[in-house]
């Protein structure tokens, strides 16, 4: 598993940190250029990256090597995006009200990114145009801006950047790095920490500038191999992620209650400020400002990492179970515009595919389940109103008195939605509710339910085990909840 390890330019004078500047201009000048060009011809070409990128004018001094390193990094981005695009496009069609068979086709073309071909053929048939046409309109429904180099990062190759080990043993390692001023590469020195070095993996021929307006960071690339953590057997855990908790989980913990409050202290102070900016008829922008929101993203970003950690470490479990594709920024609609969008790209919308990256590298298993009213539904007797939903915390279904914390009911509920095989992560949320409906009619409604085993997990909280090990008594009867 590929990871990066940044490193300090506090080494680094000060006329070598202006080269670096000057280069990383020029890079993105050339980034920005090529990047429309090489999406005209991917238009052109039926929706496939061409082979070899055009060739187009560079700035001043901004070598061949260059030219090519920069391509490299065009064509990552440019997959990376179109891999996005495919997943948005694969949501539109799950949540649309289209037949089955229209979701099958465009599904196909989607995966293979035949959006734009002419002829399409699925086992030897031809797919009707209207089909190909609507591809296209949600293709571009869903494409957004493509990747533009706004903040400056250079990914570089050995034909532009290596990695040496000094033969004195003044600093760890020394960046050798080409310019814009031909046959003058510079010398980085690069002073090395613990953390780094105890990592063993194999050190990849690539290099990472990162140029912010205030500072350089290097970055070396290692391909590390984890030891799979031991987990606990048959323990399988439902997680519902938000902003508000970030992570409840089917066995009662919850990890990361304080980020939020903390948020939105940050949110307060940086309003107050602003405001009174602005009353004293200045810019709302200041450097104040512009700390406050850089601690914003870097708690973002630290509690993201420590809540996964803990919880693997903590639960170890065999596989996770998560919503596909659920809508975690409920709750954001406390903060300002500009805080929202600083906890949209900061890392909380990408606490599921963190779980699975991690969970996967410790040799757990992990499986997306149907959304649809797992906030809703009462675990017990599978009533489905949102009057169960009294508060944002609590739940009480309206039926059975079923009462616990709500996030709690919602991981419970995606933990018990693997185990039903006729609700699939497409399956339309009107065909869910019906399912459900089913269940409920099925259930006794003179049933009186008890729960065994209660544990205690967290500081005076009071949990249960899982919902399957809950039977309901009914004249003698055990009723086996889902």
């Amino acid at each position: 598993m590929l990871q990066t390890y940044k490193f300090s330019s506090n080494y680094t004078n000060v006329t070598k940190l202006d080269s670096i500047r000057e280069l990383g201009k020029a890079y993105k000048i050339y980034y920005n250029n090529l990047m429309p060009v090489t999406l005209s011809e991917f238009y052109k070409q039926e929706g496939k990256i061409p082979k070899f990128l055009p060739r187009i004018q560079g700035p001043e001094k901004f070598s061949e090597r260059y030219k090519q390193t920069c391509g490299k990094q065009v064509r990552t981005n440019l997959n990376s995006w179109l891999e996005n695009i495919k997943n948005r496009f694969r949501e539109k069609i799950t949540h649309s009200n289209l037949p089955e068979n229209s979701k099958i086709i465009l599904y196909t073309i989607n995966k293979y990114g035949m959006w734009f071909k002419k002829d399409v053929k699925i086992k030897g048939v031809s797919v009707p145009p209207e089909f190909l046409k609507l591809s296209r309109k949600i293709f571009k429904h869903c494409r957004g801006n493509y990747p533009k180099l706004r903040n400056i990062t250079l990914n570089l190759d050995e034909k532009v950047a290596l990695i040496e080990k000094p033969t004195i043993n003044t600093f760890d390692y020394w960046i050798k790095l080409s310019t814009l001023n031909k046959s003058h590469p510079i010398y980085l020195p690069i002073k090395s920490y613990d953390y780094y070095e105890n990592k063993k993996g194999a050190l990849k021929k690539q290099i990472q500038i990162i140029i912010h307006p205030d500072k350089i960071e290097y970055g070396f690339v290692k391909d590390v191999a984890f030891k799979p953590r031991d987990f606990i057997k048959d323990k399988i855990i439902g997680l519902d992620t938000g902003v508000v908790i970030p992570l409840s989980t089917s066995t009662g913990n919850q990890y990361g209650q304080g980020l939020y409050g903390r948020l939105k202290g940050l949110d307060v102070q940086i309003t107050r400020l602003t405001q009174m900016r602005r009353k004293n008829g200045l810019y709302k922008n200041s450097p104040k400002v512009n700390h406050l929101y850089n601690r914003a993203r870097s708690l973002l970003k630290n509690e993201i990492g420590r809540i996964t950690n803990e919880f693997l470490k903590t639960e170890r479990p065999e596989e996770i179970i998560l919503e596909n594709n659920k809508d975690i920024l409920e709750g954001l609609e406390k903060f300002s515009p500009r805080m929202r969008r600083i906890i949209k790209n900061s890392g909380i919308t990408r606490l599921r595919d963190t779980l699975i990256m991690k969970s996967a590298r410790d040799g757990s298993s992990s499986s997306k389940v149907n959304q649809a009213y797992t906030s809703q539904e009462c675990p017990m007797c599978h009533c489905v109103d949102s009057k169960n939903r009294t508060r944002q915390k609590n739940f009480k279904c309206i039926h059975c008195d079923f009462t616990r914390n709500a996030d709690y009911v919602a991981s419970i509920n995606i933990r018990n939605r693997r185990s039903i095989p006729s609700i699939s992560i497409y399956t339309p949320y009107k065909k869910v509710r019906g399912l459900l409906e089913e269940f409920y009619k099925k259930k006794d409604l003179g049933a009186s339910f008890r729960i065994k085993e209660p544990f205690i997990v967290g500081p005076g909280l009071t949990n249960f085990s899982p919902i399957e090990e809950k039977v309901g008594m009914t004249e003698g009867r055990i009723i086996t909840c889902y």
